[in-house]
């Protein structure tokens, strides 16, 4: 891979590597760790990413692992290269489908089980559920729907119901987390801390603002 400042070369895009710490809305400035400290805009796109929400239950963040960076990755494959029995996958939208799918085909000989607290794929169309079930099903998928996850322990899955499933690993794809920078700069957001938009990704209380 080229280095993204050679990428970005003779392009007029300036590369500043920096965490951000803060937005000030009103003086439509972005404010960083390090140098340069601080950056006027016009116009703002921000996309700052999610992350996945480990604290829905007590046990996630010690015993499960996420997707939702390369890192995360990295960690899930050492975690499942000497597993011997089953894989959990708690979440059952795009990110817990493609995991699970994932896992099957990368370990063919193990269980693979997918959980839900609602339906598979609940935001796809009956045609797309329809399509996944078979997909999940051609690979031995064991699918738990209408399931809650009281606990995620060392040995697997609690259920809100007293059961169990047994699981080497588990995935946590249930629910994500974003920074608190939107709502802490006074944008619109919704109960999860999302920006809210319109149609064109524009920010419905700051128009320079478009959110992806």
């Amino acid at each position: 891979e080229l280095p993204l400042a050679r990428l970005l070369a003779g392009t007029g895009i300036d590369l500043v590597v920096a965490r951000v710490t803060a937005v000030d809305a009103a003086a439509r400035t972005v404010r960083l760790d390090s140098a340069p400290y601080a950056i006027g805009y016009d116009t703002l796109v921000y996309a700052l990413g999610s992350g996945a929400d480990t604290a829905a239950v007590p046990g996630a963040a010690a015993h499960a692992s996420a997707v939702a960076t390369y890192q995360d990755a990295v960690r899930l494959r050492e975690r499942t290269a000497g597993a011997r029995g089953a894989l959990a996958v708690a979440g059952a939208g795009l990110t817990g489908i493609e995991a699970a799918t994932e896992l099957a085909e990368s370990h063919p000989g193990l269980t693979v089980h997918l959980v839900t607290d609602g339906e598979v794929g609940a935001g796809l169309s009956e045609r797309g559920r329809r399509y996944v079930r078979r997909a999940l099903d051609r690979r031995g998928i064991a699918v738990r729907e209408h399931t809650r996850v009281s606990e995620v322990a060392a040995h697997g899955l609690v259920l809100a119901d007293g059961g169990e499933i047994p699981a080497d690993s588990v995935v946590w794809t249930a629910g994500f987390r974003v920074p608190a920078l939107a709502r802490e700069a006074g944008f619109a957001v919704d109960a999860r801390g999302l920006l809210t938009v319109g149609p064109t990704l524009r920010s419905t209380s700051h128009p320079e603002v478009f959110a992806a």
